[in-house]
């Protein structure tokens, strides 16, 4: 993939970067990326592709170089990200996901163009793989991190010939920091250069609809957040979810 972009943000919400107060933030950037999954098939199902696992693990990399006074650029800056992604078959015990993402930003770049984690926590929601289910979305702000995100499937549990889901657990840590936190003003967050942690459990496929020839699995987990960034009250740390899984 290569692209070069122009663009505008407006931001909705109250924030001076580097002590100027802007209703407007103009981007000229040029991105290079790709992705690499090798042996990878796809089904279709109601005209949309989807994407069958590999045994090979899956790279992905984008760059985003963006250019000061190239066609109306206020910045410059270089932000990569690299994700490398593996599915791990165990015989009798499952199957094992590993996914690693890091990424880097250099240069001059606001708000909206730094790292805000994969937070995917609010009041009612669901399981989001690969994504921090106890953190909250922009709760942490970061222009360098890693994070790793484990998951293990231990397949199917057979109650009855009708009920047989799948028990889950998971395990997520992140690491992260951000240069110049004074330089963002007006907007709360937070850095993790302690280290996040998460881990859960959850069994998918308790009650399975078939939707026009789709089937729909629907479950529920709880998840524990813990560690340097776990709350004050522990039982806040504790989140409920529900989990959703579409196949044939």
């Amino acid at each position: 993939m290569v692209s070069f972009d122009n663009s505008q943000h407006r931001p909705t919400y109250d924030y001076v970067y580097r002590g100027t107060d802007s209703l407007k933030f103009n981007f000229t950037e040029f991105k290079f990326g790709f992705r690499y999954a090798f042996g990878e098939q796809y089904f279709n199902v109601l005209k949309r592709k989807y994407p069958q696992p590999t045994n090979y693990p899956v790279i992905s990399f984008i760059w985003q170089k963006g250019i000061k006074k190239g066609v109306s650029g206020d910045f410059s800056y270089n932000r990569f990200a690299l994700k490398i992604e593996e599915t791990l078959r165990i015989l009798f015990l499952g199957k094992t996901g590993i996914q690693l993402e890091t990424g880097l930003i250099t240069g001059d770049a606001p708000y909206m163009k730094l790292y805000n984690q994969k937070g995917s926590y609010r009041n009612t929601s669901v399981v989001f793989h690969n994504s921090f289910e106890t953190m909250k979305f922009n709760e942490f702000l970061s222009n360098k991190y890693a994070s790793l995100f484990f998951s293990h499937d231990f397949g199917k549990l057979f109650i009855t010939k009708s009920i047989t889901p799948s028990l889950w657990i998971i395990n997520n840590i992140g690491i992260g920091s951000l240069n110049h936190p004074e330089y963002h003003q007006q907007i709360p967050f937070k850095t993790m250069e302690k280290g996040y942690m998460e881990g859960g459990s959850f069994l998918n496929n308790v009650i399975v609809i078939n939707l026009a020839g789709l089937r729909v699995g629907i479950g529920a987990g709880v998840f524990l957040r813990y560690g340097p960034y776990a709350l004050p009250h522990f039982g806040d740390n504790f989140v409920f979810k529900f989990a959703t899984n579409f196949f044939l």
